[in-house]
């Protein structure tokens, strides 16, 4: 004999009892293992180097943001590593990029 006709269904409280708030403590200890991790990472010993953002590059270079977009349709903007979405400049190809901008070289925006 069946005393329900459909099977009982439990909520996220009653399945787990140490409740949701629980689960993000576990979650938020995970978290900061972590990043202490990566924060603990010296990414020279690693022969990795910084990446800037477009925002940070304008901000360094003095020019709107949409300069450097512009530059980047026009193919005259430093050599950029796109992840995801996000566009990155590695510093040392900028330093590259400015050397072979610079008006003592004989070449201004690539011109003799």
């Amino acid at each position: 004999m069946r005393s329900h006709r459909y099977p009982i269904k439990l909520t996220g409280a009653q399945r787990h009892p140490e409740g949701p708030s629980g689960r993000w403590f576990q979650l938020l200890r995970v978290c900061a293992g972590c990043l202490a991790h990566l924060l603990g990472m010296n990414t020279k010993q690693l022969g990795l180097e910084p990446l800037i953002g477009v925002d940070e590059l304008a901000e360094w270079l003095g020019v709107p943001i949409q300069t450097i977009y512009d530059w980047r349709l026009s193919g005259r903007a430093p050599r950029a590593h796109k992840i995801g979405k996000h566009l990155r400049f590695a510093i040392c190809d900028v330093q590259v990029w400015l050397e072979e901008h610079h008006e003592g070289t004989g070449r201004v925006n690539g011109h003799e």
